[in-house]
């Protein structure tokens, strides 16, 4: 090891755990040294808040500054980015809320992670045309790359909603179990609720079910004619939408 990379290696494990090793390598004496390392220490921490908000503004508005630091401050505290790009760091930020406010940072995160999601050609209907019915039962179709589901027990996703619109966030309150689907056409991020068959039909999807896999799964709640008419209409919805994507040639 050079002695750049040592007192490269020192200075890193300064500002992110603290380590005293890089004192001796720094010219002045013990308090001037302590208070300048302080400054990139402070200064380090300080840029990682700031994109925490950056990634969860509406939280940030609901909690307030105050409360938003502390949280980011405790976020930064568990460890630092391990990903190169910092727009990746804070995906566990949810852990230190609780009820409401937990699934509001989840959604928030998941939002940003649909806009952020690798490109890809959707499915359309003319992709399908050539396919003779004997086909269409062993047909394994998978979910656009964009494609992220959401299971809420609050009001989150309506208190997202106020805050973006510029009204005042309600109150945090417990709901019945709800379910999104959101994904990303071009540049737009698009959600809606789903109905408990198609939530259903979502999580089979996800997990690469055949067609006939996939009217049997929804055949649970419905009758078999029922269940192949429900996945018809799906998959005619899903494609769309642009939630299905492309198969490769």
């Amino acid at each position: 090891m050079t002695a750049l990379t040592a007192l490269e290696t020192a200075f890193q494990e300064r500002v992110l755990h603290g380590s005293r090793s890089i004192e001796p390598l720094v010219v002045g004496d013990a308090n001037d040294v302590i208070a300048r390392l302080g400054i990139y220490e402070r200064a380090y921490r300080a840029r990682l808040i700031e994109a925490l908000g950056v990634c969860y503004p509406v939280l940030q508005k609901v909690l307030g500054p105050g409360e938003f630091g502390r949280v980011a401050a405790s976020c930064v505290r568990r460890g630092p980015p391990t990903h190169p790009s910092i727009r990746w760091f804070g995906a566990d930020l949810h852990l230190g809320l609780c009820a409401m406010h937990a699934e509001l940072a989840r959604w928030e995160w998941l939002l940003a992670e649909v806009f952020d999601a690798g490109d890809g050609a959707a499915m359309t209907e003319a992709d399908l045309a050539h396919l003779a019915p004997a086909d269409w039962p062993a047909l394994r179709l998978r979910l656009h790359r964009t494609v992220r589901r959401f299971e809420s027990t609050t009001n989150a996703v309506g208190c997202w909603k106020a805050a973006t619109e510029g009204g005042p966030p309600p109150a945090p309150v417990d709901t019945a179990p709800g379910f999104w689907v959101l994904w990303r056409r071009d540049l737009t991020i698009l959600f809606r609720s789903t109905p408990p068959h198609e939530t259903r039909a979502l999580a089979l999807l996800a997990q690469g079910v055949s067609i006939a896999e996939l009217c049997t799964g929804l055949a649970r709640d419905m009758d078999a004619q029922e269940a192949a008419v429900c996945a018809a209409t799906l998959l005619k919805q899903w494609i769309g939408e642009g939630m299905i994507g492309r198969q490769s040639s």
